[in-house]
């Protein structure tokens, strides 16, 4: 499908969890007039940020959760048959193997896609697990380049990485910054683009590019609103 950059100037945040059903892709699963079972969404929630109080709040869409930057006190989900959604202000993380403890259980038997970004920073953050094993984290912005690289990328990735002069991830340094101000590795692609197709490969529609026929827009996907709080 044909991809577009996000118009400079146009501000959104994305921060969310999807966990999907072995053999099928997002774009099978969201179909326009898909329904949220919300309770589940609320155990697959709480089983998420285990110690952690989840109360429900009221029913929106999706594109109130990566349109503004939400705290930590807020997220939204969804359960939709084979794909589950969650979108958490925790899913935003330069090294997404970070959260590996907490996304490996939800992945058993499944496959997840954690998917970060934020357009007024260039940033964004992927993270990848089939049946709990962590398969891809990769993680960028413009001040300081490639920040996480692990793992094989997935097929929506190589288009990008195919204009990429030769590189290795081993190439990377522990401290920040320092192969962007030597000048030998910056960030080789456009970060919102990054964001854009992991976007359409974890929900089956891109954040700001061209939209698929046949599958739910973000505006119209129907999510609950929980708060979020520390466990007693």
């Amino acid at each position: 499908m044909p991809y577009v950059t996000p118009e400079v100037g146009v501000a959104y945040t994305a921060a969310f969890l999807t966990v999907l059903d072995q053999g099928v892709t997002a774009a099978d699963l969201m179909r326009p007039g898909v329904a949220n079972d919300a309770q589940r969404a609320q155990r697959e929630l709480a089983a998420f940020l285990p110690g952690h109080e989840v109360t429900p709040e009221a029913d929106g869409t999706f594109d109130e959760g990566w349109r503004k930057p939400v705290g930590h006190g807020v997220a939204f989900a969804g359960a939709y048959g084979g794909l589950v959604l969650i979108a958490h202000a925790a899913c935003a993380q330069d090294d997404p193997g970070l959260l590996d403890r907490l996304v490996s259980p939800l992945s058993e038997g499944r496959r997840a896609y954690l998917v970060g970004c934020d357009s007024l920073l260039e940033w964004f953050g992927f993270g990848a697990w089939d049946d709990t094993a962590l398969i891809r984290s990769v993680s960028g912005d413009t001040r300081r380049g490639i920040l996480t690289d692990v793992g094989v990328p997935l097929p929506f990735e190589e288009p990008l990485w195919a204009a990429v002069p030769s590189y290795e991830p081993d190439d990377l340094d522990d401290q920040a910054g320092l192969l962007v101000e030597s000048g030998t590795f910056e960030l080789p692609f456009s970060a919102l683009d990054f964001a854009d197709r992991a976007t359409a490969e974890a929900i089956g529609q891109p954040i700001e590019g061209v939209r698929r026929a046949g599958v739910v827009d973000p505006e119209e996907l129907p999510v609950r609103r929980f708060t979020v709080a520390p466990g007693a």
